[in-house]
């Protein structure tokens, strides 16, 4: 508990950048080659309890993805294929969206 705690308190020092993918934002995604979209929430590894959606910051799409902004594309590199996806929305985990 006391580690968990730890790294909460860690979390909260995360520096927020309204409009850039963080911590805890909602994205939406289309990707390039099929048009399809998804929906994910960045979230830490450590989050006990992931929801359908969740990515974790340390995965290829959340590396892919933090830090940035609507209309950028980014090159997600999975063992068996590569993803481009562009960025439709962002929601700020502040914004209660």
């Amino acid at each position: 508990l006391r580690n968990w705690l730890g790294k909460l308190h860690e979390l909260s020092k995360v520096r927020l950048i309204p409009g850039r993918i963080t911590i805890m934002s909602r994205v939406v995604v289309e990707d390039d080659e099929t048009g399809a979209t998804r929906s994910f929430r960045l979230v830490p590894a450590e989050l006990p309890d992931p929801q359908p959606g969740d990515v974790s910051v340390g995965t290829p799409y959340g590396r892919a993805l933090n830090d940035h902004v609507v209309g950028d594309v980014v090159v997600v590199k999975l063992p068996k294929r590569v993803e481009r996806l562009e960025i439709r929305s962002i929601v700020d985990p502040t914004s209660g969206g």
